[in-house]
């Protein structure tokens, strides 16, 4: 192999390393948890250093997880998702390990740099998701628990980070539900390949049907939740007049459609919606609260 040869073959490599850690997931990762700090502070600590790091911190931490669910999905992988960068053969499978915990240990180094505290939650985000990788990913509900609890605890993260962590609590409450619901959704829209790798998932285990129920009646009271703020009074006016149309909404209509018998690339569609509801919500909560 020739110079050349090699440095595209590392080119490959470190667009497949990179993919693996789904950056956009990060991103949003990392608002969130910045997101959490501005909701639980005062505008002169919206751009302090604790803010990022906490925020670099659970970025890396995400990834760490991104990365690792695909090793350990590998073979899943191979039937649902043969371009991922593992079943591939673009990224070799102790590379892909060496590099999810590189990022994890930096991970959970920076939030102990800016408080103990934080590196003590980041290492227990990092404990959740390595459970949830190793024995929780294909169960019945509790992987999807696993990984709503998590999502909540960015917000409470960045709170953490200015010192209020209770101002976190409610914004990582909406995120763990929605994420739980969205979990479910993504089960039955790979049933196909986890029934093949003998995996027990809410929808294996009870149904589809009974699987799309369970996520609609998550999200509906996840509706019904969103009013608490502006009932007692934590945000403005905006608040309810974003968070009508732009979250709740689009979670009845999905809610409604998940009592329907809906193929694999419906199931995609309502998924992605979510997601962008996800970065409605946060809009929603920003101007909502300042």
């Amino acid at each position: 192999m020739n110079a050349s040869e090699k440095q595209i073959g590392w080119q490959i490599t470190l667009a497949g390393l990179i993919e693996l850690c789904r950056p956009v997931n990060c991103l949003i990762t990392a608002v969130v948890v910045w997101m959490g700090g501005v909701l639980a502070s005062s505008p002169s600590e919206y751009f302090s250093v604790s803010m990022l790091f906490a925020a670099f911190s659970a970025a890396l931490i995400a990834a760490g997880g991104n990365v690792y669910n695909d090793v350990k999905d590998r073979e899943i992988d191979r039937i649902n998702r043969p371009d991922r960068p593992i079943p591939s053969g673009r990224v070799a499978l102790k590379s892909a390990i060496w590099w999810a915990v590189l990022l994890t240990f930096f991970g959970i180094l920076n939030g102990g740099l800016v408080d103990p505290y934080l590196g003590l939650m980041a290492l227990i985000t990092a404990g959740l998701l390595f459970d949830y990788n190793e024995h929780r990913s294909r169960s019945l509900i509790t992987g999807n628990v696993i990984i709503g609890i998590c999502a909540g605890l960015a917000f409470v993260y960045g709170a953490v980070a200015v010192g209020n962590p209770i101002g976190g609590m409610l914004p990582g409450v909406f995120a763990m539900m929605i994420h739980i619901g969205r979990e479910i959704i993504k089960d039955v829209e790979d049933i196909e390949g986890d029934a093949a790798l003998g995996a027990r998932t809410l929808p294996i285990a009870k149904g589809k049907n009974f699987a799309q129920r369970t996520a609609a009646y998550i999200l509906l009271i996840l509706v019904v939740i969103t009013v608490l703020p502006f009932v007692s009074q934590q945000y403005s006016d905006r608040y309810i007049y974003m968070v009508i149309p732009l979250v709740d909404i689009p979670l009845i209509w999905i809610s409604f459609l998940l009592f329907r018998d809906l193929n694999k690339r419906k199931l995609h569609a309502n998924s992605m919606i979510l997601k962008i509801v996800m970065l409605n919500g946060l809009v929603v909560l920003f101007f909502g609260k300042i």
